[in-house]
């Protein structure tokens, strides 16, 4: 038997921050002269490619954008010119000063400042910026590195698409990996080293798996970062109607059909047998018990919940990348470090808690 450690892709934290924030996206209200509009960013889904743009140099960072003369000159009172290739940007500072005068006020506290660069931007995350204003609607390609989006959104009032005044509701749901049955016997002969295997494997050894949360069942890859991390894979609505006979109590004839049951229309045929089995201190020692395998468990607002898409970061507490616990409800009994035993997610048992 082949047993080895957990194999994962590793994800910078700056890169993990964004995508945990942005969701399917946030946008910001600006005001120009007397217009009202809205400026919109959220990740692009699709494997980078070239971007034919300019490098806007900003208080946060610099930028590539696609488009952005037309971008640029929706945002501000003052139309944007940019400069020929072959021209050197410092021969126009003077102009852009001017520019970003008459930028919203808004954006002038996001942006800080806006001038065109002499430099190539051909590594960071791509987004999708969007301007709308005065019934105009300019969208723009947007390639930046993770640190300069996060200084953007930490800049900006940003806010989700979708709001109200229970958004900010905490949420804590756990993170199972598995779930098993195991006698009380069972659980007390193991030992550290020992391997547990779930008997309904919910998540794969390279770390792929659902998590079901209400109505939304939600594909998850896990990151190896500390605090683990997962990166949202597939986002899809599954409907929660169960079938009214799941809801009811079983019949009579059912219960009478379960092997060890007492038989209410003869108790006295189990007396004898009752009071020797009360006396025995073994006597629930082979009853089944519902375990589950756990990491942590992750802990979000409603609205973040609301707007999580696909590249969303979901971040785990309670744990740390590779290891998880074997819990009765919500007691934890052992803790170990996952393993994976020829394709088989196992748990590797390091700590057992004490049994009271």
């Amino acid at each position: 038997m082949t047993v080895q450690a957990l194999r994962l892709r590793p994800m910078k934290n700056d890169e993990a921050q964004v995508r945990r924030r942005l969701g399917k996206g946030l946008k910001l209200d600006f005001q120009l002269e007397a217009a009202h509009g809205t400026l919109s960013v959220h990740l692009l889904d699709t494997a980078p490619r070239s971007i034919t743009g300019n490098v806007m140099t900003s208080g946060c960072g610099p930028l590539l954008l696609s488009d952005a003369e037309a971008f640029l000159s929706l945002i501000s009172s003052c139309p944007a010119m940019l400069p020929d290739s072959d021209r050197n940007p410092e021969d126009s500072a003077w102009y852009w000063q001017i520019y970003n005068q008459y930028l919203s006020p808004e954006l002038q506290a996001l942006f800080v400042h806006l001038e065109p660069a002499q430099t190539t931007l051909d590594d960071g995350l791509e987004c999708l910026l969007e301007a709308r204003i005065n019934g105009l609607r300019i969208c723009s390609r947007l390639r930046l590195a993770p640190a300069t989006l996060l200084r953007l959104l930490d800049r900006g009032n940003w806010r989700p698409p979708l709001s109200g005044p229970e958004s900010d509701l905490p949420l804590c749901i756990p993170l199972l990996l598995g779930r098993t049955h195991m006698s009380a016997a069972v659980l007390r002969s193991l030992r550290q080293g020992d391997i547990v295997f779930p008997e309904q494997a919910m998540f794969a050894p390279d770390g792929q798996g659902p998590l079901q949360i209400g109505g939304c069942r939600l594909g998850l890859q896990l990151e190896s970062t500390n605090p683990p991390r997962f990166i949202v894979t597939e986002l899809e609505e599954t409907a929660m109607n169960a079938p009214l006979d799941h809801l009811s109590p079983p019949s009579l004839d059912h219960l009478q059909a379960i092997e060890g049951l007492p038989d209410l229309d003869n108790p006295s045929h189990e007396r004898d047998t009752a009071e020797e089995t009360l006396a025995s201190p073994d006597r629930f020692a082979d009853l089944p018990l519902a375990l589950t395998l756990r990491m942590g468990s992750v802990s979000l607002k409603l609205s973040e919940l609301r707007n999580l898409a696909i590249g969303s970061v979901l971040i785990v507490e309670g744990s740390t990348v590779g290891n998880a616990m074997l819990c009765h409800g919500e007691r934890p009994l052992a803790h170990g470090e996952l393993v994976d035993v020829e394709g088989r997610l196992g748990l590797q048992i390091t700590r057992l808690e004490q049994q009271r």
